[in-house]
């Protein structure tokens, strides 16, 4: 274990001090992962003989891998606002008018917002841009499908592109509850950082629901009558 990294050693310490985490033999599907982040909680799986770890080499990679997001998750700068963006998506895919949302866009895209919600981690912020370019690459997509082309992979959206994102990402923030002030710096966050204050404000709000969850305040599984799913809607592959 002496050669393991200073990440994976945090998070074994912080393990051992009492830090919830979930020990695995599986792997679990993405809305479970992002059932226990919008909690606080993180899992680990130990994989047995025999079980597949692509991309990873082994299983001892795979818990590697595990550990090294349970120390991005328990950083003391972005745990709060994580717990906010993640609990904000849970209840989001939870709802049956996600289900709809989802159905305008072809299966890269869910398998997309599932790698945000359980494969990576940092500041709430980053999280929110890496969910919005995921949306972006999605609409472009669609719009290509609908115009019987190919898709084109790198440069600015077309203006047909644009329109359909514009709507889309409107969409997108009334599914996380996103409104006025926040609507607003949430559309002028993007992952090239180029608008500090509205990061600031969008953070705010992700750390505020972050702070609830965190203090017994919000239980991640509260909804409206009538809008909630199955768990097993809820995690489409």
């Amino acid at each position: 274990m002496h050669r393991v990294s200073i990440a994976v050693a945090r998070a074994l310490l912080a393990w051992a001090d009492g830090f919830p985490v979930e020990l695995l033999t599986t792997v679990p599907p993405a809305a479970d992962v992002l059932a226990l982040q919008a909690e606080g909680r993180r899992c680990v799986s130990l994989l047995p003989d025999g079980v597949q770890t692509h991309p990873h080499a082994d299983a001892l990679a795979f818990t590697v891998h595990d550990l090294c997001h349970l120390d991005k998750f328990i950083d003391p700068e972005h745990h709060q606002g994580q717990v906010g963006f993640f609990m904000s998506l849970h209840r989001a895919i939870r709802r049956r008018a996600w289900a709809e949302f989802e159905s305008h866009f072809d299966p890269t895209f869910t398998r997309d917002w599932q790698h945000v919600a359980a494969d990576m981690n940092g500041s709430a912020v980053f999280l929110f841009a890496a969910l919005k370019m995921k949306l972006k690459m999605g609409a472009r997509r669609r719009v290509a499908a609908d115009e019987g082309r190919p898709c084109d992979h790198g440069g600015p959206l077309t203006s047909s592109e644009a329109r359909a994102y514009d709507g889309f990402l409107e969409d997108l923030l009334g599914q996380l509850r996103l409104y006025g002030p926040f609507a607003e710096a949430a559309r002028r966050t993007s992952a090239r950082r180029d608008d500090p204050s509205a990061a600031r404000t969008l953070l705010r709000h992700f750390e505020d629901v972050g702070n609830e969850v965190l203090r017994g305040r919000a239980h991640p599984e509260s909804l409206p009558r009538g809008e909630e799913v199955s768990s097993q809607n809820a995690r489409r592959p």
